[in-house]
This record gives structure tokens, C-alpha cells and sequence, in this order.
């Protein structure tokens, strides 16, 4: 997208919508098939992401950045939730981020172990590891607590107010 078409986009956005301090979107002005002004714009969950979507001029949009956008006048590369649920949409929950700060502020991986942790069976060790600028941190012990407290510490180090427990 063009920085104008971005404009455009936002004000469209601006014209149709109005950000309520729950956390949700209000209609402004109605489109055809949708619902009245003055209602909830409703949303519906990305299966994929978790975040809530709208439709928008046959397209979809994450409400998140459409509520960032709104407040800010403008779409940041990436937006954070910073209590990671992806439905609290409160503009005091989003912030601007980069593609790794966003990674960062996740406790888990996808397959629901927690980020860097492991079980070595060679050397019957629990190991953290963190990567940073391409720095490895690393740390191993029998005792998988601490484990866990070495990484949520250096964590804190490391990545400083995206950091997560």
C-alpha cells in the first residue's frame, strides 16, 4: 500500500468508524449490509492469529490496527498487545513494535512449550537459550525452576519492556 492510499484508508476508517475506550469500534455511518449508525461494528476471530477482523470495503482488516490507526492517524509496521490477548483491543493495551519486539512479548511457542526452554537427555539437563542480535545466551541445570527463573530474568535484561515472564 502507498503512503497515500494509507491516508485514504485511514480516513476512510475515520469517516465510518469511532473507537469506543472498550476496546471495540462504533459505526459511524452505515454501508450497505451493514448495521445502523451508532452500533457495534461487529468482528469475528481469525482462526489463524486469534485477533479480532472486520470487513471493510471487501477486505478484511484486524481491528487492532484499525484502532491503532484511528487514535494514532497512522498504521506502525506491527502492533503489540501488551497483555498478549489478542481480543483486548483498549488503545492503552496496543503499542508500536517491531516484528522481533512483537515475537518477543509471546511466553510460548507454537507447539505451547515455553520459548527457549528444552530437555537435553544427553547430559539429563534442562537448558535455556535466548537469542538476541545474534548473540545466544545460554543456561543448563538439573533443576528446571531454574531454568525457568534464568529466562524470565534475562528476559527482562534483553528485551526490556517487551519482555515476557
Amino acid at each position: 500500500m502507498t503512503p497515500i492510499e494509507e491516508i485514504e484508508l485511514i480516513k476512510d476508517f475515520e469517516r465510518y468508524f469511532e473507537y469506543h475506550s472498550d476496546g471495540y469500534l462504533i459505526r459511524k455511518k452505515s454501508l450497505p449490509g451493514s448495521g445502523p449508525s451508532g452500533s457495534i461494528v461487529k468482528s469475528h476471530p481469525n482462526k489463524k492469529t486469534g485477533h479480532s477482523t472486520i470487513g471493510f470495503k471487501k477486505k478484511n482488516y484486524y481491528v487492532h490496527r484499525v484502532i491503532f490507526a484511528i487514535v494514532n492517524g497512522y498504521f506502525p509496521d506491527q502492533v503489540d498487545h501488551i497483555d498478549r490477548n489478542p481480543l483486548n483491543n483498549k488503545i492503552e493495551n496496543l503499542r508500536e513494535c517491531t516484528a522481533l519486539q512483537n515475537m518477543w512479548n509471546r511466553t510460548r511457542n507454537k507447539d505451547g512449550n515455553i520459548k527457549g526452554l528444552d530437555f537435553h537427555g544427553a547430559t539429563n539437563r534442562w537448558r535455556g537459550r535466548i537469542k538476541v542480535s545474534g548473540a545466544v545466551h545460554f543456561f543448563q541445570s538439573k533443576d528446571k525452576e531454574k531454568v525457568i527463573l534464568w529466562l524470565a530474568e534475562s528476559r527482562s535484561k534483553l528485551h526490556g519492556e517487551f519482555a515476557c515472564a
